[in-house]
């Protein structure tokens, strides 16, 4: 699944609903493909999950392309759930360490 160059948008907020702190965790796999967060796809999570996203989109914002591809949803998943982040492409190479720092914290 590529991601096509574009003008920037937010979009999908249809999914959206309260955590209760405090309250149970959250169980239901919603989003899209490549903002789902690790513990989304397990289907146990909270209000983290949303900033797991937020890197992913900071990575997208910066980088040009999604940290996870493949060619289909099961793909992008597995490598959500098993590949480690990488800022190997040379679109890395004039971002900032600290950037990549938040980045990282971010998308663990």
């Amino acid at each position: 699944m590529a991601i096509p160059r574009t003008s920037l948008g937010w979009t999908d907020f249809g999914l959206a609903g309260m955590f209760c702190e405090g309250g149970p965790r959250l169980t239901e796999v919603l989003g899209s493909a490549y903002y789902v967060a690790p513990e989304v796809l397990r289907e146990s999570y909270s209000k983290e999950a949303d900033i797991w996203s937020l890197g992913v989109v900071l990575f997208i914002a910066l980088g040009g392309y999604a940290p996870f591809d493949g060619a289909n949803e099961r793909e992008v998943f597995t490598k959500i759930l098993h590949e480690p982040l990488s800022f190997k492409d040379p679109s890395w190479e004039g971002i900032s360490a600290e950037a990549k720092a938040v980045i990282t914290s971010w998308v663990l």
